[in-house]
């Protein structure tokens, strides 16, 4: 189907799935970047949702450059999350019923635990068994430095703060409006999106450690 947007609650989407190389082609083939979407205010800017930096670059195009910014959980809470996430989400593509009767120790040391992901994503050495040095970590470090905009989960308003004068979407002269406090009021913390509520995991346990490790 062609391009298209959809209203939801949070705010406008438009029908291009950036989390997959199929999506990204598409978005690619039918033009995502040229397009204007008439019924959206201001859509000269638009976001794409995407681990695939590399691979998504081709959407943009020199009269429609994309600005980098990247958002930061620490990788053994990331990792705990996906513990608990992907044992239940039956819906999505990755899901994995086999973790429901793996330890959090066990898949500590499997191949399901993250094995320095960011880094393997920024280097392009996502494949398995590929090994990684200190100049490989320096490399991804230099890339962040330079090409992105970093953000961290744990301070979400603040975040959200940079975005909105990183990107312009409002003047820094202005304070936010009664309804954008709301908004982000709302959304970080009352009715946090993407949320899935479990244990947490002791910083000083033999679990943390592996899987830092």
């Amino acid at each position: 189907p062609d391009l298209r947007f959809c209203r939801r609650d949070f705010g406008t989407v438009i029908n291009a799935d950036a989390s997959s190389p199929q999506g990204i082609e598409r978005a690619i083939k039918l033009k995502l970047s040229e397009r204007a979407f008439p019924e959206i205010e201001g859509t000269k800017a638009f976001v794409v949702d995407t681990s695939r930096v590399y691979e998504a670059m081709p959407i943009f195009n020199p009269y429609r450059k994309g600005r980098l910014f990247v958002l930061f959980r620490h990788p053994v809470e990331r990792a705990v999350s996906k513990y608990h996430y992907i044992k239940i989400a039956t819906w999505e593509k990755n899901y994995k019923p086999e973790l429901k009767d793996m330890t959090m120790m066990e898949y500590a040391q499997s191949r399901h635990c993250y094995n320095n992901w960011m880094t393997r994503r920024l280097v392009h050495k996502m494949t398995p068994g590929s090994e990684l040095t200190r100049d490989d970590l320096d490399l991804a470090k230099e890339i962040l430095r330079r090409k992105a905009l970093v953000l961290f989960t744990d301070d979400m308003a603040g975040s959200a703060e940079r975005l909105r004068q990183y990107f312009f979407w409002s003047d820094e002269a202005l304070e936010l409006n009664a309804e954008q406090k709301t908004c982000l009021q709302t959304h970080i913390y009352l009715e946090p999106m993407n949320v899935n509520p479990h244990p947490s995991l002791d910083s000083k346990s033999p679990e943390w450690a592996a899987i830092r490790e």
